[in-house]
């Protein structure tokens, strides 16, 4: 047999590696869903152990006690309340009555704290009242050492804070949670003071999950009641639906309370930042809000802006605030049909009930709107008193986009505009950065809202003149 040859021997075929399929979208969104989530695991577990740090180092909760909690799934509010109750089981008994029988009604350590949160807001009403002369610095000084009684700043040397802020039976993370409470409730008390200028062309704020786009479906369709045949049989409503989408924003600053602050015992930092930061958080929120109805922003569901002469509620022709354009304006609104309906009488008979103006038509406004009595009948106004002026400086002329002429009609029962908060952070926040510098501690102040237009229906433009 002929020996094979270099010419007539084949070498084998050669695999070639498979390229792998590209991830593709379903499975990005999939991993970038379960980050979030491992994300969000990590910081309720690190929030529910810097909660639980004052009661593990009092010897009252253990380390297994709060890991068994965190395994519980439970959320940071809920974490508390079983922390309490573990605490409250581990009380002992209270002896029967008698000279020397002892009662333990709260845990001292609790208690003590909540003196100091209660004094550095000048409540001395309750644990506070032991506390009343106390400043922010000898606050200080009191957590740095546990036998500490006050005595006046005078009595203190200088440069024992800035050793002592990390020593001590209480250390630097007692001080940072007590003065993050406090600017804390000071925020919620002065956030929940001030009231939201855009809740009058917003309705009830919504709670969503995470920072996902959101979307608000609406239902409707040709809904007209019809005859039933005379063999009972109803004919099937055609249901339609549209979506809107809204997303949230988070929007923060770092906030420091210095060594030097605390030397120079500004209590009144504890109020000043949250006030301050609570007056720029509904500021946050006016201004998205109105920047929506100033700008006139697009609505999604069909890509025209929210005040547009194919939504029927743009006035045709600009005028100032009368009797005749604003009754023009009722018209319109009140020829408003429902969404998705096919019945050209299906209205929804919308009345608005606010008179929407830049500070420049205030004046204007107040004297439509107030109720008087007319010399003639020629002279009456229909409208006094039906409508209530609102005056929005985010809309004047001052502001880019703005008009001093521009006025609006709104109803309340329909407002044009959909916000949402994060579930579970409906108000601004602090929250302790963790550091080892001893000479300041470092809050991290945040906000998230979002805001977007939703329904024409309950709303009219007018250009002015």
């Amino acid at each position: 047999a002929a020996e094979p040859t270099a010419a007539t021997v084949q070498p084998p075929a050669q695999t070639q590696p498979q390229t792998p399929a590209p991830t593709t979208t379903m499975q990005a969104d999939a991993e970038a869903m379960v980050a979030r989530a491992v994300q969000a695991e990590r910081e309720r577990a690190r929030s529910i152990r810097s909660m639980a740090q004052p009661s593990m180092r009092a010897g009252l909760l253990s380390e297994a006690q709060v890991e068994a909690v965190i395994d519980e799934g439970v959320s940071q509010a809920a974490a508390g309340n079983r922390l309490m109750a573990i605490m409250a089981a581990a009380e002992p008994p209270i002896p029967a009555g008698g000279a020397g029988a002892a009662r333990i009604t709260r845990d001292e350590t609790d208690t003590h704290v909540e003196g100091l949160i209660a004094a550095m807001m000048r409540d001395y009403s309750g644990p506070g009242e032991q506390f009343r002369e106390m400043g922010l610095k000898d606050m200080v000084m009191h957590l740095a050492s546990p036998n500490h009684r006050y005595r006046g700043r005078k009595a203190v040397a200088d440069g024992f804070l800035s050793t002592r802020m990390m020593g001590g039976a209480h250390g630097v993370s007692d001080f940072a949670y007590i003065t993050t409470e406090v600017m804390n409730r000071y925020l919620i008390r002065e956030y929940d003071r001030r009231g939201a200028t855009w809740q009058a062309v917003a309705g009830e704020p919504r709670r969503v999950s995470d920072f996902r786009e959101v979307h608000g479906v609406r239902f409707g369709g040709d809904l007209t009641l019809k005859d039933v045949k005379e063999n009972g049989e109803y004919e099937q409503a055609m249901l339609e639906d549209q979506a809107e989408g809204l997303k949230l924003v988070r929007r923060g600053r770092t906030l420091t309370l210095t060594f030097d602050m605390v030397m120079n015992d500004d209590l009144n930092v504890l109020a000043d930042l949250p006030n301050a930061f609570a007056r720029h958080a509904r500021r946050m929120e006016n201004d998205m809000v109105w920047a929506l109805i100033r700008t006139n922003a697009k609505t999604k569901s069909d890509g025209k802006a929210l005040f547009h002469a194919d939504h029927g509620n743009l006035a045709a022709a600009a005028g100032q605030i009368s009797v005749a354009t604003v009754g023009a304006a009722r018209k319109a609104m009140w020829e408003q049909t429902a969404f998705g309906s096919k019945d050209a009488e299906d209205f929804l008979q919308v009345t608005p009930d606010q008179l929407i103006v830049p500070p420049a038509l205030e004046t204007v406004a107040l004297q439509f709107a107030t109720a008087t009595t007319p010399v003639k009948d020629a002279e009456t106004n229909p409208f006094k008193g039906t409508l209530t002026p609102f005056v929005v400086p985010n809309l004047g002329a001052s502001v880019s986009g703005g008009s001093d002429s521009a006025w609006y009609l709104v109803s309340s029962e329909l407002p044009p505009i959909s916000v949402a908060y994060l579930d579970g952070y409906e108000t601004p926040t602090v929250q302790t950065v963790e550091g080892m510098n001893p000479d300041k501690v470092t809050m991290n102040a945040r906000h998230i809202f979002g805001a977007a237009p939703t329904e024409f229906r309950g709303a009219y433009r007018n250009p002015g003149k």
